[in-house]
């Protein structure tokens, strides 16, 4: 299946499949794994991007949020019952600590404990 899908691929893609040794190259997932971690999309990238993720300012706390949620959602890859109980658990922790120093004060002083209700008391805020 590989064989026939390597001459397929591009890029980022491709530099991936020609870094694999002829064994590796052969295994679907293995493949698939190398190509996901060159696009920078395998669940390692997507945890490190959401621990390393700070809001700017640059853009509204609602889009920061659901940039942290979908990184979130990529990193755990649960079914969605299970990514929204993960999610309301780690998720107000890693917004509220993202935030500037005053802001992150102001809402952890309100004891959030939903993310939605973090959302909105960062817009008033804001």
């Amino acid at each position: 299946w590989t064989l026939w899908l390597a001459p397929c691929l591009t890029s980022r893609a491709q530099a991936a499949y020609i870094a694999l040794s002829e064994h590796q190259a052969r295994g679907y997932e293995t493949l698939k794994a190398a190509i996901l971690d060159r696009r920078g999309l395998s669940v390692e990238k997507n945890c490190q991007k959401f621990r390393a993720a700070s809001w700017s300012g640059g853009i509204c706390p609602r889009a920061f949020a659901q940039k942290l949620s979908d990184w979130a959602t990529q990193w755990f890859r649960l079914d969605s019952q299970n990514i929204k109980t993960v999610t309301n658990s780690i998720f107000p922790e890693q917004f509220i600590q993202r935030l500037p120093e005053a802001r992150g004060i102001w809402v952890w002083r309100h004891l959030l404990e939903l993310s939605e209700v973090a959302v909105k008391l960062t817009e008033e805020y804001v």
